[in-house]
């Protein structure tokens, strides 16, 4: 994965999703609640199908509706179409939603697209920040 994070010009910090992640990627606070959010599991509900996955704390929470993490995990392996594009993009605005709940920024934008050869591409704005990730789905 490609994390890069613009502001007017691109500074870049890439890790591999194969490999543990460097330390180096968490520098950054803003980049590392970014990928915290999206790549830790959020338990998946009934509603795929099938139960489990996800942070156990959330099964502590008085707030029904406070889970953690992102409910990407359910789609790995299928190929890039329009429909799990869009899904994603929905994942992923579920995912990140707690920083507007918590005043951290006041809006969230999120495109994904086909990066190709196997790759989902990701533009993340908040309040104006753009972060671009390219994740290789590692098929």
């Amino acid at each position: 994965m490609t994390v890069a994070r613009r502001v007017a010009l691109m500074a870049k910090v890439s890790i591999d999703l194969t490999e543990p992640p460097s330390l180096e990627l968490f520098a950054d606070p803003m980049v590392a609640a970014i990928v915290l959010s999206l790549f830790c599991d959020r338990r998946a509900t009934d509603e795929f199908g099938r139960v489990g996955g996800g942070w156990w704390g959330d099964a502590l929470t008085s707030d029904v509706g406070d889970r953690w993490g992102c409910e990407r995990w359910t789609q790995n392996r299928r190929i890039n179409t329009a429909e799990t594009l869009r899904l994603e993009e929905d994942y992923d605005r579920a995912a990140l939603q707690w920083l507007i709940d918590d005043g951290v920024v006041q809006r969230i934008e999120v495109r994904a697209f086909d990066a190709g050869n196997e790759c989902m591409g990701l533009v993340i704005v908040l309040d104006g920040e753009i972060f671009e990730l390219e994740l290789n789905h590692g098929v």
